[in-house]
């Protein structure tokens, strides 16, 4: 019972002042409502864009600003100079000012970037914020003029593979026309020009043999014709002695038929007679004689008609034999216009070889000249497929560089990494605040209450009258303490209640150790409260020490400058500090959702700096 009088006496402290109750009840609504209200104004879009202002100084017609303007993120204004658009910062019209420089179309621009620097971060936040968003339209813009590039690079390729298939036919050509020239060579070494030429020599000595041969035959046709005219002379001399006797000989036959008639009846005769007398060797031998004498007049007889047949023959024209001397006599004018031809043909045939001769020589040096030629081109061929090789291993070399180089997309060049924000939590911004809002509502209200409480009790002798009481110290500060938690508990209850109804902020998933959090951090603070009072004697001192305590917290904590912009020896010092475990301790349970049995370290510090506190309290005489 004496415990809950002790709290209730603290509690009463600070229900005897009506301000009081009015501003630890107000304190926690304010301090959530104006830390949402401040940090509403984040979001680009609910802002509408930052005012930036830009001096065009390009001497050339660009696109950029306009690119610029289309952004939503900006409200792009234009001012004629930079002294002009210095003012406006000045005035804060604008946030940040730019000037746009450059040369050419294709030259690098510069941009710089006017801001006022008068504030340490908000000005920097925005000039940082419109760099971005001008590098990303120089990133569109570079990627449309890469894509640009990778069109013409691919028509490149294209055009590469074109030349090296050309190449490949022209070296194929190359391989052909060697193969070409070997056969021509084969063929030129196949052709003995020095045998041609013998050859030739011999057919000219054959014609100068021939021609003498001709000669020869003429000479010997000249002979002949001689000979010829003789005979036939002779043989006109035969016919026309042959016509004496041809009258002879026409009476001959029938003479000798005449005879032979009367013989042949003499044998007849004699053989009937040998028949009738006896055998008479005379008489055979007569007969005998006699037959062999008509056979032989036959015999003649027949010579006779064939002599006759060939005298006629001789002197009818148109005989065979006639007709041979008549045309063997033609012949001899063709004979001659035929050696005539010959002997033309002969001597043209000469002049012919030695033209032949004369153009051999020529077509040796030409040969000569060609395997000259073909020297020269198998060293030129070599020279070119050694140029045609480099330049394919060039070209190739180039064209499969420029296949890969092509395969790049041209948005990794202008942009090589794309950032895709992705939290490790599920944040609600708002629970960030409150977290925020609780730290700093318990640090101030428990530091300052408590501090002035004991003071107050201090200064009405409560330590005089605990002495003489049955209440023993231990009861004494526990309810003192409860007391203040009690306190810093409903200013707690009011920040979650307004987070929860008024900004839609989560809690009842994490309530239980939310509260366990908060009277943890309510009682370290009532504790640093205590031991402030350790060196105060009155209530303005303590105030003012509670501040010294309280501002460095402040603004070491992470709460209103984040950590990460602080020295590595600040940040060490700041994560022992109790207001930084606090907030941390609070946005782990309500933003992060971590149980405390996973921040031990945060606990440990908390529960370290209560137990230290209330041992200092229990054993420090005066405390009270």
């Amino acid at each position: 019972m004496k415990l809950i009088e002790i709290i209730w006496k603290e509690i009463s402290l600070v229900k005897s002042q009506k301000i009081a109750i009015l501003l630890i009840v107000l304190l926690p609504f304010i301090a959530i409502s104006l830390l949402v209200a401040a940090f509403t104004g984040t979001d680009m879009q609910q802002m509408g864009g930052i005012n930036v202002g830009v001096v065009n100084e390009l001497e050339f017609d660009a696109n950029l600003i306009g690119q610029v303007a289309e952004m939503k993120e900006i409200n792009l204004i234009e001012y004629l100079d930079e002294n002009k658009m210095r003012s406006a910062i000045r005035r804060k019209e604008i946030i940040v000012g730019l000037k746009i420089s450059g040369k050419g179309e294709y030259s690098q621009k510069k941009i710089d970037m006017i801001y006022d620097n008068s504030n340490l971060m908000s000005s920097k936040l925005f000039l940082e914020l419109a760099k971005a968003i001008i590098q990303r339209v120089t990133v569109q813009t570079a990627q449309t003029q890469l894509s640009e590039v990778w069109i013409t690079l691919t028509d490149l390729g294209k055009n590469l593979d074109d030349e090296l298939n050309q190449i490949s036919e022209f070296k194929k050509m190359l391989a052909d026309a060697e193969t070409d020239l070997d056969d021509l060579e084969n063929k030129l070494s196949a052709l003995d020009l020095d045998e041609i030429e013998l050859i030739v020599a011999d057919q000219k000595d054959n014609i100068n043999s021939f021609d003498g041969e001709l000669t020869s035959f003429e000479n010997d046709v000249a002979d002949f014709k001689t000979s010829f005219y003789a005979f036939k002379s002779d043989y006109e001399d035969l016919k026309t002695e042959l016509d004496s006797y041809e009258s002879t000989l026409e009476t001959i036959p029938g003479e000798m038929s005449l005879a032979i008639n009367s013989l042949d009846e003499s044998i007849t005769y004699l053989k009937n007679l040998e028949q009738s007398i006896p055998l008479n060797q005379d008489l055979s031998d007569t007969i005998t004689s006699l037959e062999e004498r008509k056979s032989q007049m036959q015999d003649w007889n027949n010579t006779i008609s064939e002599v006759l047949v060939l005298i006629n023959e001789i002197q009818d024209e148109e005989s065979n034999l006639n007709t041979t001397i008549t045309e063997t006599e033609s012949y001899f004018d063709e004979i001659d216009a035929a050696a005539i031809e010959v002997s033309s043909a002969l001597s043209e045939s000469s002049s012919d070889i030695d033209a032949v001769n004369e153009k051999l020589s020529v077509f040796k040096e030409s040969i000569s000249e060609v395997e000259e030629l073909i020297f020269e081109a198998r060293r030129s061929k070599s020279e070119i497929e050694s140029k045609l090789n480099a330049s394919d291993s060039l070209l190739s070399s180039f064209s499969n560089e420029l296949i890969e180089f092509s395969k790049i997309d041209p948005k990794v060049l202008a942009k090589p990494v794309i950032f895709y924000e992705a939290g490790v939590f599920d944040v609600n911004p708002k629970g960030i605040l409150t977290a925020n809002a609780t730290a700093i509502v318990l640090i101030m209200t428990c530091l300052l209450l408590t501090s002035m409480s004991v003071i107050t009790e201090r200064n009405q002798k409560s330590a005089l009258r605990m002495g003489l009481s049955p209440t023993n110290k231990v009861t004494f500060v526990v309810g003192g303490v409860l007391g203040q938690l009690v306190i810093a508990l409903v200013e707690a209850m009011i920040i979650f209640i307004v987070a929860a109804i008024g900004f839609g902020v989560d809690i009842l998933p994490v309530f239980g150790e939310l509260f366990i959090a908060t009277i943890l951090i309510a009682l370290s603070f009532i504790s640093i409260g205590l031991l402030v009072t350790f060196f105060t004697k009155n209530q303005s001192t303590a105030i003012l020490l509670s501040l010294l305590v309280i501002v460095p917290l402040l603004f070491i904590s992470g709460v209103i400058i984040p950590l990460d912009f602080m020295t590595p020896l600040i940040q060490v010092f700041s994560s022992f500090m109790p207001l930084t475990i606090a907030n941390n301790l609070l946005i782990g349970v309500l933003v992060r959702g971590i149980s405390l049995t996973e921040m031990l370290f945060e606990v440990g510090v908390l529960v370290s700096i209560i137990v230290a506190v209330i041992i200092i309290t229990l054993l420090k005489k005066e405390s009270y």
